[in-house]
C-alpha cells in the first residue's frame, strides 16, 4: 500500500492485534503465563507505539522479550518510579537485555536528563528535576516534567536540544501573515487555536492550564480585536466577554476555557479513557483481573452519595434514561412550568447538599497530593475535581427560577434537523449526569461528547 492510504491504520492495527495474540500463545507454551492473573502482562499498542505492563517488572519484560513483531530496540524505555536505576538495570539483565540499549526512567534517574540535571539529581533534588515520559503526546511524570511539557505546548521554546517547538501562542502570532483576510483569521482562531486548548486542558491540572496559558489567552483576545479592527478601549470587558462566548449565544465561537472549563475537561478526558478501556477488557481480555480491579478503583464515586440521592437513583431505575445517560438526551428534561415550588427547592437542597460532599472529598485529595512533594496531581484528583465543578454547575442551575431557568433550558439544547422537507426536527439536550457512577457508564461509549460539553 502507498504512504498516507486510509487503509494503512486498519491494516497495521490488525497486525499489531495478530502478533499480541502470537505472543501470549507461545508465552503460554513455554509456561510463562501465569496462573496468578493479578500479574499477567497487559500490552497495549497505537499504532507503532507499544505499552507493557504488569505489577511483576519479570512479566513485562517477558513480554517485550518474546514479542512475536519486530520492535526498534532503541525506543524501548524502561519505566519504573517504585526503583532506582541499579535495580532497573539489574531487572533488565535477568531478563536478558543490555541496560544499555534501553533509556530508563526510574526513582532517581531518567535517561532524558542533561548533564545539568543528572548533577542537581545527584544532589538531591530529585523533585526539582524533570522526571517522565511521554505517553501518545501527553506527558506522564512529576509536577516539573508535566510544567515544562505543557508550558512549551502552549508557549514554545528556543531549546537548543529540541529546536523551536510550534506552540499555540506561535500559532496566534501567525495569523497576522493572513493581513486583512479577517474571514480566515477567524475560522482558524475558532477552530484550530481553540482546539489547542482543549488538548491542553485535558492533560494538565486546571491551576497549570490557567497559569501556562495566561499570555495565549491575552494574544487571542488582541487577535479578536485585530479582526474586528477595535481598539484595546473599545473592545475589553463585557464586549469581550459576549465576543468570547458560543455562536448559538451571539458570540465569535473563539470561547475562553476557565479554569473550571479545564477540569472538566481534564476530568472528561480522564473518565472516558478509563471507563472505554475498562469496558473492552472486561469484555476482550477477562483474564487481566488486575488491571479491570486497578480501573474500577480509579471510576469509583470519589464520596458517598446522600441517602436521598441513593434512594432517589434505585426508585427510578431505567425509567429517566436522559439521567441514566448523562450529557445527552433526546427526551425534554421535566424543567416545565408545572413543577412546584417545593419539588424545586428540594431539588436545590440536594444538588447544594451533593456539591458540598464532593468538594469535602476534593479538599482530601489534594491534601493527600501534597504529602508527595515535587508530585503531579493524581488521577483520583483529576476526576473529583472535574466532577466538583460540575456538582457546583448542578446546584446553581437547581437554583434558577422563572425566566432565568427558561434561558438556561433553551441554551442548552440543539435542534437537528432531519433529511426532507417534511422531517422533524429532533431535539437534543445537554445535561449534567446526576451522579458520577451516570457519568462513568456515559464515559464508557463511543462519541460519548463528554469533552464537548466542557467548554459550555
Amino acid at each position: 500500500m502507498a504512504q498516507g492510504d486510509p487503509l494503512v491504520p486498519c491494516w497495521f492495527g490488525a497486525l499489531m492485534v495478530h502478533k499480541m495474540k502470537l505472543t501470549e500463545a507461545y508465552l503460554a507454551k513455554l509456561g510463562d503465563c501465569p496462573i496468578d492473573k493479578r500479574t499477567k502482562a497487559l500490552a497495549l499498542f497505537y499504532a507503532d507505539d507499544g505499552f507493557m505492563s504488569s505489577p511483576d517488572t519479570a512479566q513485562a519484560l517477558r513480554y517485550r522479550k518474546h514479542f512475536k513483531g519486530k520492535l526498534a530496540s532503541k525506543d524501548d524505555v524502561f519505566v519504573h518510579p517504585r526503583q532506582t536505576r541499579a535495580q532497573c538495570e539489574a531487572d533488565l539483565r535477568q531478563a536478558g537485555f543490555n541496560p544499555d540499549d534501553w533509556s530508563i526512567v526510574c526513582q532517581d534517574y531518567s535517561s532524558f536528563w542533561t548533564a545539568e540535571q543528572q548533577a542537581q539529581a545527584r544532589r538531591g533534588g530529585v523533585a526539582s528535576v524533570p522526571l517522565g515520559v511521554k505517553v501518545l503526546g501527553v506527558p506522564v511524570g512529576n509536577a516539573k516534567f508535566v510544567e515544562e511539557f505543557v508550558m512549551r505546548k502552549a508557549q514554545g521554546d528556543k531549546r537548543a536540544d529540541e529546536g523551536c517547538a510550534s506552540s499555540a501562542l506561535d500559532h496566534v502570532h501567525n495569523l497576522s501573515e493572513l493581513g486583512e483576510n479577517t474571514q480566515a483569521r477567524l475560522l482558524l482562531l475558532r477552530h484550530c487555536v481553540a482546539t489547542k486548548l482543549t488538548h491542553l486542558a485535558r492533560f494538565a491540572s486546571a491551576e497549570l492550564f490557567e497559569k501556562v496559558t495566561a499570555d495565549l489567552q491575552l494574544a487571542i483576545e488582541d487577535e479578536i480585536r485585530t479582526i474586528a479592527k477595535a481598539t484595546p478601549h473599545e473592545f475589553t470587558g463585557d464586549a469581550m466577554a459576549l465576543a468570547r462566548m458560543p455562536l448559538s449565544m451571539g458570540g465569535l465561537g473563539v470561547m475562553k476555557m476557565s479554569r473550571d472549563s479545564a477540569a472538566v475537561a481534564a476530568m472528561s478526558s480522564a473518565v472516558s479513557a478509563l471507563a472505554r478501556l475498562k469496558k473492552d477488557l472486561e469484555k476482550q481480555r477477562p483474564s487481566l483481573e488486575w488491571v479491570i480491579k486497578l480501573l474500577s478503583s480509579a471510576l469509583k464515586d470519589p464520596c458517598a452519595a446522600p441517602k436521598n440521592q441513593r434512594a432517589r437513583d434505585e426508585s427510578e431505575g431505567e425509567l429517566n434514561s436522559w439521567m441514566q445517560e448523562g450529557y445527552e438526551t433526546e427526551e425534554e428534561p421535566d424543567e416545565g412550568d408545572d413543577v412546584s415550588e417545593e419539588v424545586l427547592a428540594a431539588q436545590q437542597a440536594q444538588a447544594e447538599e451533593e456539591a458540598t460532599a464532593v468538594d469535602a472529598a476534593l479538599r482530601e485529595l489534594e491534601r493527600k497530593d501534597a504529602e508527595s512533594a515535587g508530585k503531579e496531581q493524581s488521577v483520583l484528583c483529576t476526576l473529583c475535581k472535574g466532577w466538583a465543578v460540575a456538582a457546583r454547575r448542578r446546584a446553581q442551575i437547581a437554583a434558577l427560577r422563572g425566566k432565568a431557568r427558561k434561558q438556561h433550558k433553551e441554551f442548552s439544547v440543539t435542534r437537528i434537523k432531519g433529511k426532507g422537507p417534511e422531517a422533524e426536527v429532533k431535539e437534543v439536550f445537554a445535561t449534567i449526569p446526576t451522579s458520577f457512577d451516570n457519568l462513568v457508564h456515559k464515559a464508557a461509549k463511543d462519541n460519548n461528547k463528554l469533552s464537548a460539553g466542557s467548554e459550555s
